[in-house]
């Protein structure tokens, strides 16, 4: 027979804390990913304005940038 070890009184609290502390993290953790994502993709976007500024004739069309997200990304 399995021996039931009785919890404390402020056990479930305790998770519930806890659970919310997990939870406030894996907010923070994203909102992180998601700046410093905001902030590559602007980069990028700066490169990319910087090097159509440059040379002369450069495509400035959305179907430019799907290829190079087609060579970049490419598996």
């Amino acid at each position: 027979m399995i021996d039931i070890i009785p919890l404390p009184a402020d056990y479930a609290a305790w998770l519930t804390e806890l659970k919310a502390r997990i939870h406030a993290a894996q907010q923070r953790a994203a909102l992180a990913v998601n700046r410093e994502l905001v902030l590559l993709y602007w980069q990028i976007g700066q490169d990319i304005r910087a090097r159509q500024d440059r040379e002369a004739g450069a495509p400035r069309s959305s179907s430019g940038w799907r290829r190079t997200c087609a060579m970049l990304f490419r598996k």
